[in-house]
């Protein structure tokens, strides 16, 4: 009989080393994933990746991670490259399990967020979408979108909204006035129609994400689902010479 691990798709995030090397790492620490592979699409090629055992590190109730931050665990990786996608995790036996492409997406975000320096907007929304710069356009097409953007303090501010977001002209950055983790549907932000929330969790605000769009977008698919990040404005060169 197939071992118990084999009846779903187990829990996984991504997780890279500081020289970039990627891995898809499955949360379960005390599981047994020998013989286990992840098929992985990369640039319209198919190819299986074997799970394997590995040091991996965990601080409080965060992720594992490859970074050697926090306490030494027992875990198990399987390699990925940058911009590929798994597709499914293989047992041992050959038993096929898909993953949800929401959840990819909702830990793809999850990535996406780590690190990221203050300031940084990611806008989501359909992705033939085009961004009016007119401030005289009269399409009232409703268009579910959504804005994750760094704050001070590793605090993420994610607004949803079913009208075009702009980028908000922010006095600072500092989130010492909100309360975390709290919903708020106020009229705050004249684009913002769906209310917006603040937190440090990026995975709150990831799968606050993906559940919006899931539940709201419709039958389409995540492969309708586009992105844009804008970083930061340099003010001045860090190349004192370039003055």
């Amino acid at each position: 009989m197939e071992h118990p691990l084999a009846l779903h798709s187990p829990d996984w995030h991504f997780a890279s080393t500081v020289d970039g090397d990627r891995s898809v790492v499955i949360g379960d620490l005390h599981g047994d994933y020998s013989g286990w592979s992840v098929e992985i699409v990369h640039e319209d090629e198919a190819h299986i990746a074997p799970v394997t055992r590995r040091t991996l590190w965990r601080s409080g109730d965060a992720d594992t991670n490859l970074l050697g931050l926090g306490d030494s665990v027992a875990g198990w990786t399987a390699a990925i490259d940058a911009g590929a996608t798994p597709l499914a995790f293989i047992t041992p036996a050959g038993i096929r399990l898909d993953i949800d492409p929401w959840v990819h997406t909702a830990e793809w975000l999850v990535e996406s967020l780590f690190d990221q320096p203050v300031a940084l907007i990611i806008d989501l929304g359909p992705s033939d979408y085009i961004r009016s710069d007119d401030e005289e356009d009269d399409d009232d097409d409703e268009v579910v979108c959504a804005q994750i953007q760094v704050m001070a303090d590793r605090v993420f501010l994610l607004r949803r909204s079913r009208s075009e977001l702009g980028h908000l002209l922010l006095a600072d950055y500092s989130t010492a006035g909100v309360t975390l983790d709290k919903w708020y549907n106020n009229d705050q932000f004249d684009d913002c129609t769906d209310g917006y929330i603040f937190s440090r969790d990026a995975r709150l605000i990831a799968d606050t994400c993906v559940t919006w769009f899931r539940d709201n977008w419709g039958a389409r698919s995540t492969d309708e689902l586009g992105c844009d990040y804008r970083f930061p404005d340099v003010l001045l060169p860090e190349d004192p010479t370039l003055f």
